[in-house]
């Protein structure tokens, strides 16, 4: 079990896809970008959301496009489409699928926070991407946030512009083309990527919506996030919840629940199934995070010590060594050397 970060198998083949578009070799640029096509298809496994980023980065370099990343999503094909794609596309209105994408998200791309807030002077929809901190990641934010809005204008066959654009990253390049395909106010070094859009649009049907389809896919991503295969790991993605919930508060047992579209006491019932309860499940979550942090970035003990709560190196360097009988140092010389 451990914290890792990942983006669904069918991005690849949106990347696939493209690259076949434009009449590049996909397997030479994959190959490139350290990665298997054949493999990835095979096995439909999940990347991680650094070696997403890593491709996206390659491919822009292969065919000398700046905005690869954007480019990708503009032109997804949609007999590519993932379940949650699929199903957000059957929902009935904008606010239906919004709140879709953002209630099972989680369980298909578990390397993305997804959030909705609902304000009286607009509602945005942001992306965090839970991945190390030093992962150049600019191809990738405007991949996702594209993404979003071309799934928007399909469903909705709208030309919608947002209010306002935020992205996590620097301006290194010209607007040019995300001003072009947004054609609203772009933000750099923002907080999250977001996509901020006028209450109004909430209000608009899908011309894409399928009623029995969207009850019938709803009901599958239901099934998908309550089983505990090898697809999906349940403590990994209540782990996944408590670290989120440790940016800013204490995590409690109702905020996790809440997030995992279930009731405390299923999930009470879930964690005891594996043999866990609700604070073995905290101190792993600290554990595995620390663990990323030493194998995954360059931070140095005290900022992860910061990160994880403790006011002393030497009080996490404790914890982390009766946890794994050995000191951050040693792990990190260790694991990042295999």
């Amino acid at each position: 079990m451990k914290l890792s970060p990942t983006l669904s198998s069918r991005h690849v083949l949106y990347v696939r896809d493209h690259l076949v578009d434009q009449g590049a070799d996909p397997k030479a640029v994959f190959h490139s970008a350290e990665l298997d096509l054949e493999a990835q298809l095979a096995h439909n496994t999940p990347l991680p959301v650094a070696d997403f980023a890593r491709l996206l980065r390659v491919g822009a370099a292969e065919l000398n496009d700046d905005y690869f990343g954007m480019h990708v999503a503009r032109g997804f094909h949609h007999e590519s489409s993932g379940l949650m794609i699929l199903t957000i596309l059957s929902a009935p209105s904008v606010e239906a699928g919004l709140k879709t994408l953002v209630r099972y998200d989680k369980y298909i791309d578990p390397g993305i926070d997804t959030r909705l807030a609902l304000n009286p002077d607009g509602c945005e929809l942001s992306l965090t991407l839970l991945d190390p901190l030093n992962t150049e990641r600019s191809q990738l934010n405007e991949y996702l946030i594209t993404l979003l809005l071309q799934l928007l204008r399909t469903a909705t066959r709208l030309d919608i512009s947002p209010k306002e654009v935020r992205l996590q990253h620097a301006a290194t390049r010209p607007k040019g083309a995300l001003a072009d395909f947004f054609d609203s106010p772009i933000h750099f070094n923002c907080e999250r990527n977001a996509l901020v859009f006028d209450n109004a649009l909430l209000k608009e049907t899908f011309v894409t919506s399928h009623q029995l389809l969207y009850s019938l896919l709803t009901k599958a991503l239901q099934s998908y996030l309550s089983s505990t295969g090898e697809e999906h790991d349940f403590i990994d993605l209540v782990c996944r919840e408590i670290i989120k919930q440790t940016e800013k508060e204490t995590p409690n047992i109702e905020t996790v629940a809440n997030n995992l579209s279930m009731s405390v006491r299923t999930l009470r019932r879930h964690l005891s199934d594996e043999g866990y309860s609700f604070q073995d499940i905290k101190r792993v979550a600290k554990e595995n995070q620390a663990k990323y942090f030493l194998t995954h970035t360059n931070m140095g003990q005290a900022e992860i010590a910061y990160e994880l709560g403790y006011s002393e190196v030497s009080a996490f360097s404790r914890a982390f060594r009766s946890w794994t009988g050995e000191t951050p140092q040693v792990y990190r010389e260790k694991h990042t050397s295999e």
